[in-house]
């Protein structure tokens, strides 16, 4: 039902997670996210942008799930904060296509007053017609002018997405399978239908379709590689 395809042919990502900081220790936490159906997934490499070492450290991809034939990897992040205050670190993907290169910033251990990215509804309503959301520019409109503000603001610390990432809704009227439960007379009828294996299936390749195509879109796609991320659901995401 549904065309999985990224738009470099590899992988969709990466995303920049931010999970927390050790203030004893003064280590950043973050993870990196891929999902690919290759044979081996991407190696990543990290280091200091001003650190020229031709050996940087290398980060581990941990498979944490899979749906048919694709896989999530996650790069677990651990990186030591500056006293002196904010740092930029570029981290590189490498497949058989070549290698990219993103940089982010992390806040100093001692520093409070972190740049703030927030955001919601980051998705057109199910409603919106394909010629409004072009009369709009798109999703990617929003995220153009996210990614000159990070320049011009010298990098955000952190994005936090406050639910309405996607907008899941359309699955009651594109899944054949639940158009059909909704077709059903009788709200017992409804209520007392099983839940199947093809229901499950039906639903998660949906989800699956929304969450990768969407975060697949230009300039949304290099602003979740370059601005660490904490995101929320909401019933729309649900």
């Amino acid at each position: 039902m549904y065309k999985i395809a990224p738009t470099n042919g590899v992988y969709f990502g990466p995303y920049l997670r931010y999970a927390n900081m050790d203030v004893e220790r003064g280590v950043w936490l973050g993870s990196i996210l891929i999902v690919t159906d290759a044979p081996q997934p991407p190696t990543i490499h990290i280091h200091l942008s001003v650190d020229l070492s031709p050996n940087p450290r290398q980060l581990l991809p941990r498979p944490i799930a899979t749906h048919q034939r694709w896989t999530f990897y996650r790069y677990d992040v651990d990186l030591a904060m500056a006293d002196a205050g904010t740092e930029r670190w570029t981290y590189a993907v490498t497949s058989h296509l070549g290698c990219t290169r993103y940089e982010f910033v992390v806040a100093g251990r001692h520093e409070t007053c972190w740049r703030v990215l927030a955001h919601s509804g980051n998705d057109f309503t199910p409603q919106t017609s394909q010629a409004d959301r072009a009369k709009l520019g798109g999703v990617g409109f929003l995220w153009k002018d996210v990614l000159q503000k990070n320049v011009e603001c010298a990098g955000f610390h952190v994005q936090l997405g406050l639910g309405g990432q996607i907008y899941a809704d359309r699955l009651w009227r594109e899944v054949p399978s639940l158009r059909q439960w909704l077709a059903t007379p009788g709200r017992e009828n409804r209520k007392n239908a099983p839940w199947t294996a093809r229901h499950e299936e039906d639903v998660a390749h949906a989800y699956f379709h929304y969450y990768t195509s969407h975060f697949d879109q230009p300039f949304l796609r290099e602003a979740f590689a370059q601005i660490p991320h904490v995101l929320q659901i909401d019933d729309h995401d649900m």
